[in-house]
């Protein structure tokens, strides 16, 4: 849900850009209707007509590809009921977004005055005037000046790009941190029946006293402390879970709890809850309560270790994997699964739901590439008669390329900047969101590859628009450039 959200906004900024971009392109033909009569209100009609008739034809394509694309991802989760829900909805998100991209556009065509409208220049905005009497001027200072006075474009196309560069980062920086980790744990809990206050419930939780430390970052009441627990036959109560479960226990409630031991007996034990927190980890089922292993391992009269999870380096698997199959060969009560298996299973899952979002962020890449292209050919075909104007003061051939150049350079290298400061940062704090609340097997990796391709494409679509706007300008002669009109 979060990651659609950021789509639409994205996709908002991107239509709102291009519809920008088209009114301000038709500003005099707006003004031409006003000025045999065509009203505000008609004006407003039309331009919010045209972006109805586009949501209309667009987001219908949308929706069945995305439908499609969800069925065949997860075919077997697939449930039409849902699916027709899910759609209705996103489909009035959608319209609603571009109704708000449009919105302003859509006010500045109306808002132009019949004669205003046509002497409109293609840019506009306070212009500051400088104290300098003699400036040197460069292709540089040139792309600086051109890209200053449509502040809002530029402004609109850096943000598009940034944020397309900014989901890359994050999604990809997600992508590639899952990894494996080294260590050991042993698990302690045992099927035993406990009675709190009237109500009953299975599966008691053991923690050793290494875990003490952990425990008590999640203390609401009472005492953690191992072995004060131990002294006075404490339990601990797992509020969370306990919650969940309408289990209802506080400090001082005393806690039956029934055992089977090896023989088949049941052995009733009596504690009294000396301790709350809040949530805690542990394996196999869920439980409402944690005792000391001491004590768990005493009542039962075996040792209740449930789980161990032996965790070694990358170079000794195969050895460690050989060694705990001769021990469990033979034992049914025991099953092995490896870190190997554990971790292609998540990572096909991450990889997954991570990859479909890295192709939401490229759709987002693609839309802005698009107001990139749509921004630069726009510009440029408006300023024709500009350009020819300086070639005939002496503008070189060579100072035009690199002026056209200097421009796109200048918003890759703001996009470029922000993608990386933003896009690194919101990564690293996703990590650690992930690690301390849903997935320790996340380790902080920069996605340089992905960055790289992404930074190359963005130096080629520059590269390719500069190209083609150099080339267009071969085509004219140096007449026709000033003679041209919008």
């Amino acid at each position: 849900m979060l990651f659609g959200f950021i789509t639409f906004i994205g996709s908002g900024i991107v239509i709102y850009s291009i519809f920008y971009i088209s009114v301000a392109s038709s500003i005099r033909n707006y003004g031409q209707l006003r000025t045999i009569g065509t009203a505000k209100r008609q004006i407003k009609k039309m331009v919010y007509r045209e972006g109805k008739l586009l949501a209309a034809i667009a987001i219908p394509i949308g929706l069945v590809i995305g439908n499609v694309i969800g069925y065949f991802l997860v075919p077997a989760g697939w449930y039409w009921l849902t699916a027709l829900c899910v759609t209705a909805g996103v489909g009035l998100f959608a319209f609603i977004i571009v109704m708000i991209a449009i919105h302003t556009p859509v006010k500045r065509a109306a808002a132009v005055s019949p004669l205003e409208a046509l002497r409109y220049p293609d840019y506009h905005g306070k212009m500051k005037e400088s104290s300098v009497l003699h400036r040197k001027i460069t292709p540089a200072s040139l792309a600086k000046m051109n890209l200053s006075r449509q502040k809002a474009k530029s402004t609109l196309t850096i943000l598009s790009l940034s944020l397309g560069g900014v989901l890359i980062v994050l999604i990809s920086t997600m992508l590639v941190s899952y990894d494996g980790v080294t260590g050991i744990k042993r698990w302690y809990y045992t099927n035993a029946e406990y009675r709190v206050n009237g109500n009953s419930g299975k599966w008691i939780h053991g923690f050793c006293r290494d875990e003490q430390q952990n425990l008590e970052k999640e203390r609401i009441a009472g005492t953690i402390d191992y072995d004060e627990l131990v002294a006075g036959n404490g339990i601990v109560l797992l509020h969370e879970r306990a919650d969940l479960y309408d289990i209802e226990a506080s400090l001082g409630d005393t806690v039956e709890v029934d055992y089977k031991t090896e023989s088949g007996q049941i052995r009733t034990k009596t504690y009294t809850v000396m301790g709350i927190v809040n949530e805690y980890s542990y394996s196999g089922f869920s439980k409402c309560f944690a005792l000391p292993e001491q004590l768990i391992n005493e009542a039962s009269g075996i040792d209740c270790t449930g789980t161990i999870s032996v965790i070694t380096d990358m170079e000794k698997i195969d050895t460690v994997e050989a060694a705990l199959n001769q021990r469990i060969d033979g034992n049914s009560d025991l099953v092995m699964e490896t870190i190997k298996e554990s971790i292609t299973y998540y990572s096909g899952l991450q990889q997954l739901s991570f990859g479909v979002l890295l192709i939401v962020a490229v759709i987002v890449v693609c839309f802005s590439f698009i107001n990139l292209v749509n921004t630069t050919i726009t510009n440029f075909l408006s300023r024709r008669q500009e350009i020819g104007m300086l070639q005939a003061i002496g503008l070189s051939k060579k100072q035009l390329i690199k002026m056209l150049c200097y421009e796109g350079l200048i918003y890759s290298v703001f996009a470029t900047l922000v993608t990386l400061v933003f896009g690194t940062e919101l990564g690293f704090l996703s990590v650690q969101v992930v690690v301390k609340t849903m997935n320790p097997y996340f380790y902080y990796s920069f996605p340089w590859l992905i960055v790289l391709i992404y930074l190359a494409i963005l130096l080629i679509v520059q590269f390719t628009l500069s190209s083609y706007t150099t080339g267009n300008l071969k085509k004219q002669s140096l007449v026709e450039q000033i003679r041209a009109m919008e």
